[in-house]
């Protein structure tokens, strides 16, 4: 189940949305605050941002930036803006500095739960294609590493046994005087 942090100064929206939220299935975590929001962002896993901009401490201005500058671990997060601020100046602003949506209050319930859930079906379209390019360069790696081994031949057994005398010597656990280990470990390959 997806985790959406709300971070809402009305306590009585914050009450709503997070109500609204978690009937369509989600987890939510509430902050009363932009500094109570960056304290969670800070320690716990969280899919998406649902964030008001006028509000005390640290405004949602603030929160976004310090979201893409400094807590890069949310890069590919989500980060939606609520707001009361309608001028397409301001909704502008909003999505200059980095934010994903931008969601003017009053909030259409409707609305947000489908732009919620559209960020999210994003966000995993991206993780997968991400992870499947991982795999694939993986495997890329893998076969060049065997194919290289293969051709390298009686040549690639003798640098094995040199990366194994190395982590012996790394290791400490070699005295430059007595070769016998490294003989040992190594065999007749020597």
């Amino acid at each position: 189940m997806p985790t959406v942090l709300c971070i809402e100064d009305e306590a009585p929206l914050l009450r709503d949305i997070t109500e609204e939220l978690r009937d369509a299935g989600y987890e939510v975590r509430a902050a009363a605050n932009g500094a109570e929001g960056l304290d969670i962002l800070r320690t716990d896993a969280v899919d998406l941002v649902l964030c008001d901009i006028m509000m005390p401490e640290v405004d949602g201005f603030g929160v976004l930036r310090e979201v893409r500058e400094n807590l890069r671990h949310l890069d590919d997060t989500p980060f939606l803006f609520l707001s009361a601020l309608a001028e397409r100046e301001q909704v502008m602003r909003g999505l200059s500095l980095g934010a994903d949506d931008y969601i003017v209050k009053p909030i259409d319930y409707d609305t947000l739960l489908v732009k919620v859930a559209a960020h999210l079906r994003q966000t995993t379209r991206m993780a997968e294609k991400k992870q499947q390019e991982l795999i694939r360069v993986y495997q890329a790696t893998k076969k060049k590493m065997e194919d290289d081994l293969a051709a390298a031949g009686d040549t690639g057994i003798r640098l094995e046994g040199s990366r194994q005398s190395k982590s012996l010597f790394s290791a400490g656990k070699v005295q430059v005087l007595n070769l016998e280990p490294i003989k040992e470990r190594l065999g007749a390959d020597w």
